[in-house]
């Protein structure tokens, strides 16, 4: 289970630098290039701690998404993916019914009860600052090609036991769009 998890979320480890999309860049890059011209960028052109103003440009640059002509497309965050030191922010941002972190009683936008978000927290992500907001259409993959198969065999004359377990599965990053973050 560990090798499917480690695999699963290398993806994400490797948003930044080695995790490439179609286009051959990194999947969360400040310069996508468009068919049409120009670029997109599912990243903030500098490295944002995770904390309220940062999650909302995330949010907009995903609800802003456009197609290879530039033309806008239906991108719904639904997820922010954090590591385990970032839980406890999270859910103080995405928790409170008012703003955080101030003394008026201004309403919480980024409330989960009115956006919708999950949060998704993982002991597998290798950086304890990298943040990530994903929508229903990311292109993240994983996929078996062989389920998990276990065995065992017994040799009473030698005594021996022999355990065997085989599995074949794949991961990919299929496309940039749906994904955005940042390196913290």
């Amino acid at each position: 289970r560990d090798t499917e998890e480690r695999q699963a979320w290398a993806l994400l480890n490797g948003a930044f630098t080695t995790t490439k999309s179609y286009d051959n860049l990194s999947i969360i890059n400040t310069a996508h290039p468009l068919a049409g011209g120009g670029t997109y960028a599912n990243s903030p052109a500098s490295a944002q701690a995770f904390g309220f103003t940062s999650l909302q440009a995330s949010l907009e640059r995903s609800m802003l998404m456009t197609n290879e002509r530039g033309l806008r497309i239906r991108q719904v965050p639904d997820t922010i993916v954090v590591p385990v030191q970032l839980s406890w922010l999270a859910e103080e941002i995405l928790g409170a019914s008012s703003k955080p972190f101030t003394s008026d009683n201004t309403p919480n936008v980024l409330a989960s009860n009115r956006v919708g978000l999950k949060i998704v927290t993982s002991p597998y992500l290798t950086s304890a600052t990298a943040w990530f907001v994903l929508t229903k259409n990311h292109k993240l993959m994983f996929f078996w090609r062989k389920r998990p198969y276990m065995d065992n065999d017994f040799d009473k004359k030698a005594q021996t036991a022999a355990f065997m377990n085989f599995f074949r599965f794949g991961t990919g990053a299929f496309g940039w769009r749906g994904v955005d973050g940042s390196t913290g």
